[in-house]
């Protein structure tokens, strides 16, 4: 879940530069005026920083359902995941519950 949070954590601080740059020219970092930041923080909210509908691809298996419900509460309609997990059985209930699609690829990319 701890990557997953930091995932939609970096998308929110991308999606508000972006916001940022495409109002008043200049990235988040440089903008010192805080009611335009809130406006700019408010503009993201509004569109979950564009999370809505995208798909979640992990290098691991899910052992727990809290990565998918986490993912859920920003819109995410898609999972890739090798699975493996003896618990894979709770993420497939929680994507069930979302109406969220889960893949499996059977096969692990990220190496230790």
């Amino acid at each position: 879940m701890g990557a997953t949070e930091l995932a939609i954590a970096k998308a929110y601080k991308k999606a508000a530069d972006r916001v940022c740059f495409q109002m008043y020219g200049i990235p988040l970092w440089e903008m010192k005026e805080n009611e335009k930041i809130a406006a700019i923080e408010k503009e993201v909210e509004a569109t979950k920083a564009g999370l809505k509908g995208s798909v979640l691809a992990s290098d691991g298996f899910l052992p727990f359902r809290d990565t998918v419900d986490v993912a859920a509460k920003v819109g995410v309609t898609a999972i890739i995941q090798p699975g493996g997990s003896a618990r894979d059985y709770q993420s497939i209930e929680a994507c069930n519950e979302h109406g969220i699609a889960m893949a499996f690829t059977g096969k692990r990319v990220f190496r230790h």
